[in-house]
């Protein structure tokens, strides 16, 4: 699987971060590479602040789990991450090009937390 992406596309992270990450993502989507289970990141969450909430790619359930039972959570939207980064979350007053920085950060901080945890 690791050929494959080697082979099937040249990202250009030339353009930013957030640019070279969005296709990224997009590549592995593509490809069906499996994301990580809850398992391997048990304990660890990500998320970023909007409005007076925030957002995360981490299951619900997960997140609760961390946070602990007094402090019961809400989901209180969903939006698949190729139409986050394509169109942001007009719901919720996010424009497309705010979209690509708030995933940049989490993927900043997932990154962040699984290496130092890998040893």
């Amino acid at each position: 699987m690791v050929d494959a992406i080697a082979h099937a596309q040249y990202i250009d992270f030339s353009k930013g971060w957030a640019q070279g990450l969005c296709e990224l993502l997009a590549l592995l989507t593509e490809l069906h590479i499996p994301r990580a289970s809850g398992a391997v990141r048990a304990g660890l969450w990500q998320g970023v602040q909007l409005n007076r909430g925030f957002f995360s790619f981490t299951l619900l359930h997960q997140l609760q789990h961390y946070f602990g039972p007094d402090l019961p959570l809400e989901c209180v939207a969903e939006r698949a991450t190729d139409a986050f980064l394509d169109e942001g979350w007009p719901d919720l007053h996010l424009a497309a090009r705010d979209a690509c920085p708030k995933f940049t950060d989490l993927a900043r901080q997932s990154f962040d937390g699984f290496f130092p945890a890998k040893g």
